[in-house]
């Protein structure tokens, strides 16, 4: 599987992602608290089948829209709501992924991945372990961590800590492939969330050195120095692109 994203790059998440969901004061009266964690999957499911539908007609966005906003009313009447969300941001996750060759689908998936996380603030933390933990597939698909990135759904810092271990100072070449990919697409498209990855351009700058590639050193350097100074403004124009083939060693 390529890591490359496509020239279009992510499609805007913000115009598919349906309103953030409203809390009553007073739960007890707006949104009865009825639903077990298992009667909230039973409900997922059925969303989950009208959400397939409707994709695979190409439906109307607002009418997608409209079964995505089911899923957080679904886990507003659950009793344990978390332990709800966690189970159902599982099954999202899992589709997410099943899905990678049907754009349409990992838009209104990572939607709906958004919508349970303004109910469960607990779905961040799980899902950066559910991928820092998963196969090299899904670890390593640039396209979905970095539409998971974008749409404020992984711990960046912490995934940041685990992905620098993963290059393992550059022996780890798919790790590494993957980093380097990563980091070209945030510096086109996201550059804000550069200064959250600071152990891994680090990583990445001391392999450029080794690697006797000096227009990478210096693209990766710059990316570092911009972190420390904390320059917000920083970002490479979209017609540059980092040189990926240098020749990874070993560290000694």
């Amino acid at each position: 599987m390529s890591n490359d994203l496509p020239a279009g790059g992510i499609m805007d998440l913000n115009v598919m992602t349906p309103p953030p969901a409203t809390f009553p004061d007073n739960l007890g009266s707006g949104l009865p608290d009825t639903l077990s964690t298992g009667d909230a999957m039973e409900r997922y499911e059925q969303v989950s089948q009208k959400l397939e539908v409707l994709i695979a007609k190409d439906g109307k966005d607002v009418e997608i829209q409209s079964v995505v906003a089911e899923v957080p009313d679904i886990l507003l009447k659950c009793v344990n709501r978390d332990e709800a969300a966690l189970a159902v941001a599982q099954k999202v996750f899992k589709s997410l992924y099943d899905n990678t060759s049907n754009s349409g689908s990992v838009m209104w998936f990572l939607a709906t991945l958004v919508a349970i996380r303004d109910v469960c603030k607990l779905v961040v933390k799980e899902l950066t372990n559910w991928v820092i933990y998963s196969d090299d597939e899904k670890k390593f698909n640039s396209e979905i961590i970095f539409a998971l990135i974008r749409s404020d759904l992984l711990d960046v810092r912490e995934y940041n800590v685990q992905l620098a271990k993963l290059i393992d100072g550059g022996r780890n070449k798919i790790a590494t492939e993957f980093a380097m990919s990563l980091v070209q697409t945030l510096i086109t498209q996201d550059s804000a969330s550069i200064s959250e990855l600071q152990d891994v351009v680090d990583v990445l700058s001391k392999i450029s050195r080794r690697s006797g590639s000096p227009e990478l050193m210096q693209q990766v350097n710059e990316i570092a120095r911009n972190n420390a100074n904390n320059a917000p403004g920083f970002a490479f124009g979209k017609d540059k692109k980092l040189n990926m083939s240098f020749k990874f060693v070993g560290s000694t």
